[in-house]
């Protein structure tokens, strides 16, 4: 083969590669802005349940499951050591008060709903009260 033939074929692959890499980036662009939307996070709210008294990892791994089985929920942490539970939910699904009722009608776990006192309020952020040092 001659050198330009050479020459040729490597800029035909090259140009090759850029057509597919800017195929892909454009499939993956299309999908992304095509595909349905997963829900704004301005919605998504966190909370936290106490559990009263201990509980195992067995335990602890049905809560979770009874948590993230109520439509609306979107994550849940459950803390065997500190006594809580956080979860988030979408608030245009539900409220807290019904995930708690949910819990309490699927397991016999005893739960309490956490509510930041109107000291904790008025001070800011409820993560960073001091009564709240074990939240998470």
């Amino acid at each position: 083969m001659c050198r330009t033939s050479l020459t040729l074929q490597r800029i035909f692959f090259a140009a090759l590669a850029v057509v597919v890499l800017l195929g892909g980036a454009l499939a993956y662009h299309v999908h992304q802005v095509t595909s349905a939307p997963k829900g704004h996070l301005a919605n998504i709210q966190m909370a936290r349940m106490d559990l009263q008294g201990s509980i195992d990892q067995e335990q602890a791994a049905e809560l979770k499951h009874a948590i993230l089985a109520v439509a609306g929920v979107q994550h849940c942490f459950v803390n065997s050591d500190a006594g809580t539970v956080t979860y988030g939910y979408d608030r245009k699904v539900l409220t807290q008060d019904a995930v708690v009722d949910q819990v309490r009608k699927t397991t016999s776990l005893p739960v309490e709903q956490f509510v930041v006192s109107a000291k904790d309020v008025a001070g800011g952020c409820p993560i960073k009260a001091p009564s709240a040092s074990s939240f998470w």
